[in-house]
């Protein structure tokens, strides 16, 4: 991840979109996307400086001078003041909505933070703006849209056929013929595997909800935290120490995969097939690492379950053909 020098010696790093998505979801407009198109679009961000006289111009936050670290969740201040004194910082998210104004999406504890510190922040710049004709135009164009649906709409013309062009282009669907696209592999070793199941557990999820103990599989406690379409679940040990994490939306007449952790405790495959047999149907995500491709790819080989290229994404649902009777 790049680092962007910065005044008194700080330094920037870029947002994690994936883990972002949750803020940004509560957006009608990004939300349509999903989150392989919210990552796409972010990606095309840059980053910028701010200061205490053009923040005023950003909507959603309290670096304006409304707020002060005193007014903020005090875990959250810990963070950003143990971020500081390392000297670096994750970028708040700033997007340029349909109508023009500017909206902060991730990180007000950061820009409040920085801006009463150093009078300036660099934040990670978004223009959505080009959204805005596409969600005039969303009438017909389901908000989860497949890749053949899409196509499909592209041929109306028009405002529909630019939002359904637009949308494709964002999936990268203009070299995709079947199958989910490939993301690069996040190439995490064993020790970054298990920062990044605790970070979800013990940080990102308690901001997002209260978590609930939802049962077991095989000899770990089930926990999950839900807000809005977006469930993170955790398998969680003896200790409360969670070994495998996966974020999944609602997403047509079943569930999508999005973020998967695993310290390699428990089989991916398990997860998956617990999934199948609780929502019915288990979508990929539109866009996947190899090591996503990899475990649907073990679906097929090593369980009972029948997965289906369905044009941008696989489906995995029971295989009543294979002796599972259907309850």
């Amino acid at each position: 991840m790049r680092l962007w020098e910065m005044y008194n010696e700080v330094k920037y790093t870029e947002p994690k979109l994936d883990v972002e998505w949750e803020e940004a979801n509560r957006y009608p407009h990004l939300a349509d996307l999903g989150q392989s198109g919210w990552i796409e679009l972010a990606k095309q961000g840059k980053a910028i400086t701010v200061d205490s006289d053009s923040v005023k111009k950003i909507g959603n936050t309290g670096a304006d001078g409304s707020e002060t670290l005193a007014d903020l969740e005090p875990d959250k201040v810990d963070r950003l003041k143990k971020s500081m004194s390392s000297g670096t910082v994750e970028m708040p998210i700033v997007v340029k909505q349909p109508d023009g104004s500017l909206e902060l999406v991730a990180g007000n504890t950061r820009l409040i933070g920085l801006i009463n510190k150093l009078g300036k922040a660099v934040v990670w710049y978004v223009d959505a703006s080009n959204l805005d004709e596409g969600n005039k135009a969303q009438k017909g164009i389901p908000a989860n849209a497949t890749q053949a649906e899409l196509k499909s709409a592209r041929k109306a013309g028009g405002a529909k056929g630019k939002r359904a062009h637009w949308l494709l282009n964002m999936r990268k669907g203009k070299s995709i013929d079947e199958g989910p696209k490939d993301f690069d592999d996040m190439k995490l070793d064993a020790k970054g595997k298990q920062d990044s199941i605790d970070y979800f557990y013990h940080t990102h999820a308690p901001s997002m909800g209260k978590p609930v103990k939802a049962g077991k599989l095989g000899s770990y406690d089930i926990v999950t935290v839900t807000k809005g379409p977006t469930t993170l679940m955790f398998l969680v040990d003896a200790n409360d120490s969670a070994v495998f994490y996966v974020a999944f939306d609602k997403y047509q007449d079943g569930v999508t995969i999005g973020n998967v952790r695993s310290n390699g405790t428990v089989k991916a495959t398990d997860v998956y097939a617990y999934l199948v047999k609780k929502y019915g149907k288990l979508y990929s995500d539109a866009h996947q690492t190899p090591s996503g491709r990899k475990i649907w790819d073990n679906l097929s080989k090593y369980t009972k379950l029948k997965v289906t290229d369905v044009g941008d994404r696989l489906v995995a649902t029971e295989n009543f053909s294979e002796g599972n009777k259907k309850r």
